[in-house]
């Protein structure tokens, strides 16, 4: 029976070690890829482009069905680099119907705008992606482990496991700060895997206080 895991384990091991070198792979091309955009936008000129243009829209709500909605009436205006931007909201009631007036339009937005844009996506996206890299190198790690191990509780795959948990952390934080709450379910996860690095710690020492037992 302990044969038959300890084959189970290597095989999880093998699958997991060619996905994680997949991915190690795509991280570094994604890492290059981006900090090409990144390096591409730094040399956007300020005349590259030039827009001017508005938006509207209008919703309307049945304070029958649902609560009237919270609606910040008002003119609110930013200057950004040369370019203007104007959001304008109105608000309106027919009976039993709440109307909202939304109006957003933007002027003198040039290359400096779409220069800052292009850059910061490709440099952040380099970052993602060498942090997945970072990740990778560590799961590769454990997966070779996993493939030779005689059982999950050595202490070379509970020192695997650690390393690729603390590798996890700093990609969590980095998510959550560019995502915000979207990140949460991914913060969720590595906190589950900690978690179960934890327990095998556990009961490695389990079974070393069995074996010394016997």
């Amino acid at each position: 029976m302990k044969n038959d895991i300890v084959a189970k384990i290597h095989s999880v091991g093998k699958v997991s070690r060619i996905v994680a070198k997949i991915a190690k792979v795509v991280a570094l091309i994604g890492v290059i890829a981006c900090l090409i955009v990144g390096i591409i936008g730094l040399f956007i000129p300020k005349d590259a482009m030039q827009f001017n243009g508005t938006a509207s829209g209008k919703l309307s709500l049945n304070t029958k069905f649902v609560e009237d909605a919270d609606i910040d009436e008002g003119n609110d205006k930013h200057s950004f680099l040369g370019a203007d931007f104007e959001i304008n909201v109105k608000e309106s009631r027919d009976s039993d119907i709440q109307h909202a007036y939304i109006e957003a339009s933007a002027s003198n937005v040039n290359g400096n705008i779409l220069k800052i844009f292009v850059s910061s996506v490709g440099f952040v996206g380099a970052i993602f992606s060498g942090l997945i890299w970072f990740v990778m190198v560590y799961a590769v790690k454990l997966s070779k482990t996993l493939e030779t191990c005689n059982s999950p509780f050595e202490e070379e795959v509970l020192a695997g496991m650690k390393k690729l948990g603390v590798a996890l952390i700093p990609f969590g934080i980095f998510t959550l700060g560019i995502s915000g709450i979207s990140a949460v379910a991914l913060i969720l996860i590595i906190m589950v895997v900690i978690l179960f690095i934890h327990i095998f710690n556990y009961g490695a020492e389990l079974q070393q206080e069995s074996d010394d037992t016997v």
